[in-house]
């Protein structure tokens, strides 16, 4: 929880990675569950990707170190879509 808490201090907001992950720019009622899935088929440079109906942020699962985490989850959600609102 502390580097996901840094990821959003250090750049993108919450409202951002609440966009991308659930579709909305808030967290999910209470009682809602938040998914992360980790993805081996994807290569180190695929880009996070999101379910939104689903609460589930697949990132990619061969990413070595925070930073090129940190790098890919960024590019996702500058380039990424941004929930329901923006169709």
């Amino acid at each position: 929880m502390e580097s996901l808490f840094a990821f959003i201090t250090a750049g993108a907001g919450l409202r951002d990675l609440m966009a991308f992950w659930t579709g909305w720019e808030m967290l999910p009622p209470r009682g809602e569950k938040l998914w992360v899935q980790l993805d081996d088929q994807s290569t180190q440079t695929s880009l996070a990707e999101s379910k939104a109906c689903f609460n589930r942020l697949i990132v990619n699962s061969s990413h070595t170190d925070y930073a090129t985490l940190k790098s890919s989850l960024s590019k996702a959600l500058k380039y990424g879509s941004r929930g329901y609102y923006s169709i």
